[in-house]
């Protein structure tokens, strides 16, 4: 019943899989649910519900898997009137090894929104969000925690450089060492720009880039995702106006672990190129594949559909696109992708389907 949506997805080395998204359901406005699937789709968990507080609005839930089987889940909360940040650590079996973590604990004043989380093989985890804090009145954010929620650093700046105008919508990748990236939209220099910052196991910077190779008047940059192999390698993907000739179109740039791009030019991810290719997800193997999905208007015949891409690790593509909705009416859009290391893969979205006029769903590969 109700909406469900804000769908994300984490993978286990087994195949089961992890979905959370907001519903209208836990008795005091919308709140944050996970439910685990086994490999073969049949159900591990039932679907449960994460937040313990319920006051106000819990929603946009993100969730990270580590290879231990430990899985952590962030969202943003109004249950002390504002918008803060929330997580809470769970084991493979789906039961907390936490009670709920405030993220943004030092700085409370305004708002604290939009989390992205990831992980690493012992289960340390990073949280990165947007809004108010410590030398930016609207920029990007993040905060280290060990295995167990403990913080290992304060928070911090993430756009050290640049903190003119508004810095939003990040988005985070770890390797299993625990060096991670983050990435978020930068309007600063007039054209929206993806932005991004590498920084160690520790926390350490390693200075702002951009992510594009080259830069395009008029072509706003928006809607960033990144992914990360055990090499530290990584992929920035996003969308772009203008990018393919018939409105946005998916692009992407890879980088090795020092920061350095791999490709000369972007390189457009999308066949298709009729009407708009827009919200990018990516997940990566730990051998440097990836795969790439994203909304794409009116080629599954009605309305926005679910499109996915696989590319071996020299960012060349494997096979074509796939239109991952068999369910075609209306919408299904804003997806987010999971693969693990033996090429299990799962992609969901929010939209219609056969059982739900507006529910999460999932495609298995």
């Amino acid at each position: 019943t109700d909406v469900q949506k804000n769908v994300d997805i984490g993978l286990f080395d087994d195949g089961s899989y992890v979905a959370v998204w907001d519903s209208l359901n836990d008795g005091s406005g919308e709140g944050v649910y996970l439910r685990i699937l086994n490999a073969d789709g049949t159900e591990k968990v039932t679907e449960t519900l994460i937040n313990q507080t319920t006051t106000n609005q819990q929603t946009d839930p993100s969730v990270a898997v580590s290879s231990n089987g430990d899985f952590v889940v962030s969202w943003t909360s109004t249950q002390n009137g504002s918008m803060d940040v929330y997580a809470r650590v769970f084991d493979a079996n789906g039961s907390p090894q936490t009670n709920e973590i405030l993220i943004n604990s030092a700085y409370t004043t305004g708002e604290q929104f939009n989390s992205d989380v990831a992980i690493d093989s012992s289960g340390n985890f990073v949280v990165t969000w947007q809004g108010e804090g410590s030398g930016d009145a609207s920029g990007i954010f993040a905060r280290r925690f060990d295995n167990l929620g403990n913080p290992l650093a304060a928070a911090f700046l993430v756009n050290d450089s640049v903190t003119a105008t508004d810095q939003i919508d990040p988005a985070i990748a770890m390797s299993g060492t625990g060096a991670f990236v983050i990435t978020w939209t930068d309007p600063s220099a007039g054209d929206t720009r993806i932005s991004a910052q590498q920084f160690s196991a520790t926390g350490v910077g390693q200075g702002e880039f951009v992510a594009h190779a080259t830069a395009d008047s008029g072509q706003g940059e928006r809607e960033s995702a990144v992914a990360m192999d055990d090499s530290g390698n990584f992929v920035v993907t996003w969308a772009q106006a203008n990018a393919d000739g018939a409105g946005f179109g998916v692009e992407m740039q890879r980088f090795d672990s020092s920061g350095t791009r791999l490709e000369a030019d972007d390189v457009q991810v999308n066949t298709t190129t009729s009407v708009d290719q827009i919200e990018p997800a990516i997940a990566m193997q730990g051998d440097g594949s990836f795969v790439i999905s994203w909304t794409s208007v009116d080629q599954d015949g009605d309305a926005n559909g679910v499109v996915l891409q696989q590319f071996n690790a020299d960012g060349t593509k494997n096979g074509g696109e796939d239109i991952a909705n068999s369910y075609t009416i209306s919408d299904q859009h804003i997806s987010q992708i999971a693969v693990n290391d033996a090429g299990n893969m799962v992609v969901v979205w929010e939209g219609q389907g056969s059982a739900d006029t507006y529910g999460v769903w999932a495609q298995r590969y």
